[in-house]
């Protein structure tokens, strides 16, 4: 699972530069609902290792999470 990861930065990005770069309004609310919907990088792993124990987290820069299941 590629997510975006719950941070106050690309939270603040893009309520405050959201309006000029899209077209939709939508778009900017939606972007942010995401990032405060989104999980921290504990929560993930938790929930992956609920699947398979041997599930590992790598984080993706920016504000990116990788989880991936064991092989």
């Amino acid at each position: 699972m590629l997510d975006v990861r719950r941070h106050r930065i690309p939270e603040l990005f893009l309520g405050l530069v959201g309006p000029a770069i899209f077209r939709a309004r939508i778009t900017t609310e939606d972007g942010v609902a995401s990032v405060r919907q989104a999980y921290t990088p504990s929560e993930a792993l938790a929930v992956a290792r609920e699947v398979d124990p041997r599930s590992t987290l790598r984080r993706i820069f920016p504000y990116r999470i990788l989880v991936a299941g064991g092989a």
